[in-house]
């Protein structure tokens, strides 16, 4: 997704809906970073 390999995911890089852009960006600076977009661990049955 970080088409322009600067480390972060701007809305016009994310392949996600708006909602779920803005649901992942909790410092809201417009920026996904690697911390915020982070998958969280699966957790087994």
């Amino acid at each position: 997704m970080d088409a322009n390999n600067d480390g972060f995911v701007s809305n016009r890089e994310f392949l996600g809906t708006p909602p779920q852009f803005a649901a992942l960006d909790t410092n809201q600076d417009g920026l996904l970073s690697p911390h915020e977009i982070t998958p969280a661990p699966i957790s087994s049955p």
